[in-house]
Parts: structure tokens; C-alpha cells; sequence
């Protein structure tokens, strides 16, 4: 996992680019849950990132542009004051959790060189609430807090998505936008959230 630490690193340096000030809101509760019978505290953060206008402004900012199917996804503990993946010596109030989903590539549209892997590993900020506890507090090691982010990418299993993401490895990726970097290929129609363009019109900046 050690090898994960420039990427975790570039995520950070993603949210700080993405606006001058970034801002975290935190609403830190705790309550018990029956399945896991521990006490498990909440912390919310909302991330800020640049929004793009149009597909063309997203696609040029993107290092990936490609269709994929998400098969799965696993949990992994990062140290918030470095966002490196934390160790053994991480406080536990500085663990943060974050999802990676894997995504079987379909289509590559735009990648960083001609080395297309089958899948990538999409790092998603935050974990889940009232699901996957246990698997959220394995991967804490020990803490109990799980953060969740309000404005985190809405992706299902299953699925396929038009993903525009940020890479140095070809491996490990990041969304660009997480309100536009994810958008169900269902129908090629479907919008970003900010709804402010197409699937499609994102395919058509490579025609």
C-alpha cells in the first residue's frame, strides 16, 4: 500500500486546486448500531471542486476519459493530515476512510498513454453510513470514526459510467469533479448533477 502515497498526495493537491480556500464542513455524531453492537461516530465532510461548463472544459482537465462497468469495491485508511495511507503509527483520530471501486474499462476514450489496463481503481473520499460497518472499521484498524462525504460520486455496482478522472500511474485514479466525473451511461443522455451536459456530449468531444 505504500505505493499509494504520491496518488493519495495528488488527491489532496486535486481538492486544493479545485478551489483557493477548501472548505470541510463537519458534523460529528455518534449512535450505536445493532449489526456491528459498537459505537460508531460520523464525520461529514463536502469537498470543494472546480465545476466545468461545458464537456470539452472537462475532458481537456481530465487525464482519463472512459466507459467502465463497476464490479466491486474494498476500503482503505488514509492519514487526513498527509493523505498518505496510514500505518501502524496514524493516530486514530486522524484515519479517514475512502472506497476504492473497481472499474472494468470498456471504451477508452482519452488515457494518459497507450498502456489501457483492464481495470482501474477509482479512490472515492468517504465510506458509508448504516452499511458496511464492519468492513469500514476493519479497514480503520481501531478507530471509530467513518467519515462521509455530502457530495461523494453516486456510483452502483453493477453499472456503467462515463468516468473523467485524474491519473498518474494509469492505475489508480481520482474523479476530476465529483458531481461530474461519474455519469450513468444508462442513457447516453443522462446529465452530470450540475446538469449542465450530456454523456453523450462528453463521447462527441472525440468524434
Amino acid at each position: 500500500m505504500k505505493k499509494m502515497i504520491c496518488f493519495i498526495c495528488m488527491f489532496a493537491l486535486i481538492l486544493l486546486s479545485g478551489c483557493e480556500d477548501k472548505k470541510l464542513s463537519s458534523a460529528v455524531s455518534s449512535l450505536d448500531n445493532e449489526s456491528s453492537q459498537r459505537n460508531v461516530r460520523y464525520n461529514a465532510v463536502n469537498s470543494c471542486y472546480q465545476a466545468y461548463n461545458t464537456a470539452k472544459e472537462l475532458v481537456d482537465a481530465s487525464k482519463v476519459v472512459v466507459s467502465g462497468k463497476v464490479t466491486g469495491f474494498t476500503f482503505v485508511a488514509v492519514d487526513r493530515n498527509s493523505y498518505e495511507v496510514a500505518t501502524d503509527e496514524t493516530a486514530q483520530e486522524d484515519k479517514e476512510i475512502f472506497t476504492i471501486y473497481t472499474v472494468e474499462v470498456i471504451t477508452p476514450y482519452k488515457y494518459i498513454n497507450d498502456n489501457v489496463p483492464e481495470k482501474l481503481n477509482l479512490w472515492i473520499e468517504g465510506g458509508f453510513e448504516d452499511m458496511f460497518i464492519e468492513e469500514q472499521l476493519e479497514a480503520l484498524g481501531g478507530s471509530d470514526t467513518i467519515t462521509i462525504a455530502f457530495n461523494r460520486p453516486e456510483i452502483e455496482i453493477g453499472k456503467t459510467y462515463l468516468f473523467s478522472l485524474l491519473t498518474e500511474n494509469g492505475i489508480d485514479a481520482f474523479v476530476r469533479n465529483s458531481e461530474q466525473s461519474a455519469i450513468d451511461l444508462s442513457d447516453p443522455q443522462n446529465k452530470d448533477r450540475l446538469n449542465l451536459f450530456t454523456a453523450q456530449d462528453i463521447i462527441d468531444c472525440f468524434d
